[in-house]
């Protein structure tokens, strides 16, 4: 077996993920595992078509042409979107990127990688909730049973909050405080951490929740019938039950994907409703910026129809059709003759 070199795929990947992501960036784990899996994928395509196993690849089998074919083996064998095939991308460059920062003589080969563009696509509309349909999801949980005390304290904080899921998962007890003034903390993107007032119903669900909830070592709020912390896809499939329960009564539920991550996007379409101000649906969804907020603008057609509206009318009259317009050779012929005199 060789001795490793610093231009040793696996020697980069290890520094990668083991320092630069964690003790550099300061990344979350959620955007840590999504990283590496871009990784494990790519070096899995690289290991494939170099003929080489994966601890035995150099970072010149790396090159721009296997960057370029792996992102067509992502479209077309694997399926994915285009935004997902972007983001496979991101991943990579920022890989490419550290190696470059170890080892200078590797930046010709990185510089190619990161002038690879990403593809234009369609962002489609924003898929939300109406409040009507937000209210019946809701009501779904059992009210009377441990379980959907949670469920329903999950879901209408997540909502009434915007939060993403991972940042409701992580809410721990003693994020709460359910006395005067009640409030919680929330750890978001970054690190960063928002503290977000509750209302009268919020104090009353979650403590209902709290009081049934099983004794554990688990200090997270949110946990699952076994003491454990809950999982993101346990968190989907409960809100994927819930929609179903809720298109009951509600069946244009039916006709849309509900996933949690549309309770945010639903959470700022309400806010945009209430408030007609974008910047406090991004305060209040905790965006860095304004700019992200144009998505919900152009989703909303309550929006759309009031600015239409709003405009004054410009007295344009119908008018009323008199006689058929000439056709080409009745013109032509009347050109002819005011020619010949």
């Amino acid at each position: 077996m060789r001795n490793r070199t610093p231009n040793d795929v696996p020697t980069l990947v290890s520094g990668y993920l083991d320092q630069h992501l964690v003790r550099v960036r300061g990344l979350s784990p959620r955007t840590q595992e999504v990283y590496a899996d871009s990784l494990l994928l790519f070096l899995q395509y690289a290991s494939r078509e170099k003929g080489t196993a994966p601890d035995r690849l150099l970072f010149s089998d790396l090159d721009p042409d296997t960057v370029l074919t792996f992102l067509n083996y992502l479209e077309e064998e694997r399926g994915n979107t285009v935004r997902s095939r972007n983001l496979r991308l991101s991943a990579l460059k920022s890989f490419f990127g550290y190696a470059a920062f170890k080892n200078p003589a590797l930046l010709d080969q990185v510089s190619r990688v990161k002038a690879i563009a990403g593809k234009r696509y369609s962002k489609g509309v924003v898929a939300y909730l109406t409040l009507e349909e937000v209210t019946a999801v809701l009501n779904a949980p059992d009210p009377n049973s441990r379980f959907g005390l949670r469920d329903r304290a999950m879901l209408l904080i997540t909502y009434a909050n915007g939060l993403r899921v991972s940042e409701a998962l992580r809410l721990g007890i003693g994020d709460f405080w359910l006395g005067r003034n009640p409030n919680m903390t929330i750890l978001g993107k970054g690190g960063t951490k928002d503290v977000m007032e509750l209302l009268p119903e919020h104090v009353d669900v979650l403590r209902a929740w709290l009081d049934a909830r099983p004794q554990t070592a688990s200090q997270l709020v949110f946990v699952n019938r076994g003491g454990e912390p809950l999982t993101r896809d346990g968190f989907a499939y409960l809100l994927t039950r819930y929609a179903g329960i809720a298109a009951r009564v509600m069946p244009s539920i039916a006709r849309k994907r509900v996933t949690p991550h549309v309770l945010r996007h639903s959470c700022a379409m309400a806010v945009l409703k209430a408030t007609k101000d974008p910047r406090k649906a991004a305060r209040h969804l905790r965006h860095v910026g304004y700019k992200s907020i144009e998505t919900y603008l152009h989703a909303n057609p309550e929006e759309q129809l009031a600015t239409l509206t709003a405009h004054a009318e410009l007295g344009i009259k119908p008018g009323k059709f008199r006689e058929r317009a000439p056709g080409v050779l009745e013109t032509l012929r009347l050109v002819r003759k005011r020619t010949m005199y």
